[in-house]
């Protein structure tokens, strides 16, 4: 009878080495600003004032880790470094900020969502940096990197997709990304990765202006709004094959 330990001998003699397998995967990190925000979370903020008093930079994937800030939000497991190795093929970044279109508004709040994505790809920039602070190997504008998901607008009406209420950085499209085209980015285990998401002046003046991101009334109560920016890799990781694992 086939037993335990002739499994072991078998496994010995013919000497099976333990590998990785590439997976699909996706890295996402937020930022996000509003009245209902735990402020418990690095880099997140109640207002664009406190916002813009901590800074005029902000970063992403060195801040937040998913214990803290939650799958939604992030799904960095540790803050100093990757958990698997990984090659990063594309990367996006996208602007949220509900619309209030239909509800009883002055006309600044009514643009609010506008002019936040709008002004947000076009005043501000992006640095990738891996390995540390000296390492930069990508500077992009947002409009640059769309972020290839999410909603693409509101219809108010017909069958046909209507973009007049709500401004997105790309149509959700998978492929609306920046691609390394050139050569995909292999990172090893533990390696720091982090985007410098950084404002110019019109875009500070914009959130001055903004103050916060206002509540959105409806006739049954009010919605605390809240604005996100987001930007995800997309690429794939080396782990242990299923099965096959050993530390």
């Amino acid at each position: 009878m086939f037993g335990q330990q002739d499994a072991v001998e078998a496994i010995r003699q013919t000497d099976v080495r333990f590998q990785n397998v590439r997976q699909d995967f996706l890295l996402w990190d937020t930022l996000r600003v509003g009245a209902n925000v735990p402020l418990n979370v690095s880099g997140w903020y109640a207002d664009f004032i406190s916002m813009l008093a901590d800074s005029d930079r902000f970063s992403f994937f060195n801040q937040r880790s998913e214990s803290e800030a939650h799958t939604t939000y992030t799904n960095m497991k540790k803050k100093g470094g990757l958990d698997w190795p990984i090659i990063i093929t594309d990367v996006g970044i996208g602007f949220y900020y509900p619309d209030p279109i239909n509800t009883d508004m002055f006309d600044g709040d009514r643009a609010s969502s506008k002019l936040f994505k709008e002004m947000a790809m076009a005043h501000t920039n992006c640095s990738l940096f891996v390995g540390g602070a000296d390492h930069k190997i990508l500077s992009f504008v947002p409009e640059m990197a769309p972020y290839g998901f999410g909603p693409a607008g509101n219809q108010v009406s017909g069958d046909t997709l209507s973009y007049s209420s709500v401004m997105t950085n790309g149509l959700p499209d998978g492929g609306n990304r920046f691609w390394f085209t050139n050569q995909a980015i292999p990172l090893p285990r533990d390696t720091a990765l982090n985007i410098d998401w950084t404002l110019e002046k019109a875009m500070r003046d914009l959130l001055t202006a903004m103050e916060a991101p206002k509540p959105i009334v409806f006739s049954t109560g009010s919605y605390a709004n809240e604005v996100m920016v987001r930007i995800c890799f997309r690429g794939l990781r080396e782990v242990q094959q299923l099965g096959n694992m050993t530390r």
